[in-house]
């Protein structure tokens, strides 16, 4: 277990550059290209280095912006977004300062993909478009459209789809001739039909691509196309047919001797059915696939799938299976270094729930206790996030709020250290929630204010709905208190509901509208209270959410009494305790009680509205 949670990163070793010669330097970022096509993160950042040092030393400023893009590729394949981000721009710079289109071009799209990595949406799109113009301008179809592409991903990210649609049409147009990009770039046109949810079309389109690959032997393609299939069929809430898919391009890399794509396609089905909630079926595929990735002596397969094994076994209820195979692929994964990183956290979560299932929470936290002190002496800034998140929930889980909050607080820092907003926005938003817990609307509503920053510069408009939300929440609170501020809850809650509208997400859009309709009581906006109420009970009413309905009502009974409509407040406090007695909530049924007492204080004057 110890080998599991030490250290696994190899130390950086950079050359120290020559003094001189111009065929060491194309070599050594011959060698970072090479490097980093095979995976090799180390050695692809200290050859670029290298490179970069030695261009530098003989000013040579285009080969040099040319290494720095090559450093900017190594950083975010390594998850490291700012320093991939601050060498991409340098790159820039340079090309500007001599005029270089095609090489500020070249460097736009750089910094897009690194934004796209970094999750940064909104700055993705526009650095993408930026690349696509000049690329355009200097004739280069095929930067164009992979600028296009990269513009088309930063779409989906924002659930912009029809945009990204267009720009995934326009580069796979742009990369006619080039059939592997071409289907590519069709695959990623399928995933925004999905988005727009035209699932019958993302299907056959990603069905035309797989046939057109499977004809061309286009391996590699076909795994493109069958994770297109597959994302419109669960769209489509259609998991049956997102398993048939996978087991037809499975039998036939069977049938090609195609080992590394079976074992690949063994993967995904056993994911698959692990997302359906449905791990029994999954045993026997990842357990074959494991098998045949480590007859190919492909250690990454290998780990990733052990991971997977182990999330299977977990959710099969075998705990202690789950726990040793996890290890094991822990072990794997400090040979991989930080091409693994996803992978080892996945596999220290189970490690840390398969604890936590066999009765050693302390076992559990001592296991995350030493991964974090790991991840913090090998400087692995997104692993130490993960590990303060998984930390925090464990102090959760005995009751100690204030440990949870202690590791918490560490977690936004970390993420903007590796430029991850979307963990940013993730941990603010917890440490918000637990805020709440602790009545504290104060330091929620600021936890809440950065997590709507983050989801902003995201442009993720469901996670943009959710921070509003609980700025709203926080501000309805503090009011409560004698501070906030009415008119701001009311806004916030009413960008809440617009973010989950335009998600389609009701069950959230009708949790959004109950808070609305509660700021507009507290502004005394009574009237749109009742209509706000209203919406959210009806939407609630077609979740088949009875407990929401009858709270809805009171807020609609509330508005009428504050009109001083007293018969039609009884009357819909009435339906609320029906409806709460229908479901068996005596709680509720007791709290519309109280509250119809209170009704009938202010009927009688004893009560003044005012």
């Amino acid at each position: 277990l110890k080998r599991a949670v030490q250290a696994f990163f190899p130390a950086r070793h950079y050359a120290c550059p020559g003094a001189d010669p111009t065929p060491k330097m194309a070599s050594a970022l011959s060698d970072a290209q090479a490097a980093l096509k095979a995976e090799d993160l180390t050695k692809a950042l200290s050859s670029a280095r290298e490179a970069l040092a030695s261009f530098r030393s003989s000013g040579k400023d285009a080969d040099a912006a040319s290494a720095l893009e090559v450093v900017a590729k190594v950083e975010t394949e390594s998850f490291n977004h700012l320093a991939a981000l601050q060498a991409a721009n340098e790159s820039l710079k340079i090309y500007r300062k001599l005029k270089d289109g095609k090489g500020e071009a070249s460097a736009l799209s750089t910094v897009a993909a690194a934004l796209l990595a970094a999750q940064r949406a909104e700055d993705g799109v526009w650095k993408a478009t930026e690349a696509a113009k000049l690329f355009s301008k200097s004739g280069d179809k095929a930067g164009e459209a992979a600028a296009l592409e990269t513009a088309a991903k930063c779409y989906g990210m924002q659930q912009e789809y029809e945009k990204g649609l267009k720009a995934a049409k326009d580069a796979a147009a742009l990369f006619k001739g080039d059939a592997s990009k071409e289907g590519a770039a069709m695959c990623l046109a399928s995933e925004m039909m999905a988005g727009l949810d035209n699932t019958d079309e993302a299907i056959q389109t990603a069905k035309d691509v797989l046939s057109k690959a499977t004809d061309a032997k286009d391996a590699t393609l076909q795994s493109t196309a069958v994770d297109a299939i597959v994302n419109a069929c669960l769209k489509k809430q259609e998991p049956e047919e997102a398993a048939n898919a996978v087991q037809l391009a499975l039998d036939g890399f069977k049938r090609n001797g195609d080992q590394k794509q079976e074992a690949a396609m063994l993967s995904k089905l056993a994911t698959l059915h692990l997302l359906n909630k449905e791990p029994d079926q999954g045993v026997a595929p990842i357990r074959d696939a494991v098998a045949l990735f480590r007859t190919l002596g492909d250690k990454k397969g290998e780990a990733n799938a052990m991971a997977t094994q182990s999330q299977i076994l977990l959710e099969e209820g075998d705990a202690a299976d789950a726990l040793r195979v996890a290890e094991s692929a822990c072990e794997l994964f400090k040979d991989i270094g930080k091409k693994g990183i996803d992978g080892y956290i996945v596999a220290f979560e189970t490690i840390v729930n398969a604890n936590v299932q066999l009765g050693s929470a302390e076992e559990a936290l001592q296991v995350a206790s030493e991964t974090l002190k790991s991840f913090i002496s090998a400087r692995e800034r997104k692993g130490e996030a993960a590990v303060v998140m998984a930390i925090s929930d464990l102090f959760l889980g005995r009751g100690d709020l204030d440990g949870a909050l202690e590791m918490l607080d560490k977690a936004p820092e970390l993420y903007v250290s590796v430029g991850d907003k979307r963990g940013e926005a993730a941990a603010w938003s917890k440490i918000a929630q637990l805020r709440f817990v602790k009545n504290e609307p104060g330091l929620a509503l600021r936890a809440a204010e950065e997590s709507l920053a983050a989801n902003k510069k995201l442009g993720d408009k469901a996670g943009k709905a959710a921070a509003s939300q609980l700025v709203a929440e926080a501000h309805f609170l503090l009011v409560k208190f004698g501070q906030g501020n009415p008119r701001e809850a009311m806004r916030a809650a009413q960008e809440a509901v617009s973010g989950y509208q335009s998600v389609g997400d009701k069950a959230m859009e009708a949790g959004a509208l109950y808070v609305l309709a509660n700021a507009q009581l507290m502004s005394q906006a009574n009237t749109d209270a009742m209509k706000t109420a209203r919406q959210a009970e009806a939407l609630y009413q077609e979740l088949g959410d009875g407990r929401g309905q009858a709270g809805s009502l009171l807020l609609v009974s509330g508005g009428y009494l504050g009109e001083g409509e007293y018969a039609e407040a009884k009357d819909a406090a009435k339906e609320a305790r029906e409806l709460f007695r229908q479901i068996g909530d005596s709680a509720g049924e007791d709290s519309v009680e109280d509250y119809m007492d209170t009704l009938k204080q202010y009927e009688s004057g004893h009560l003044n509205r005012a």
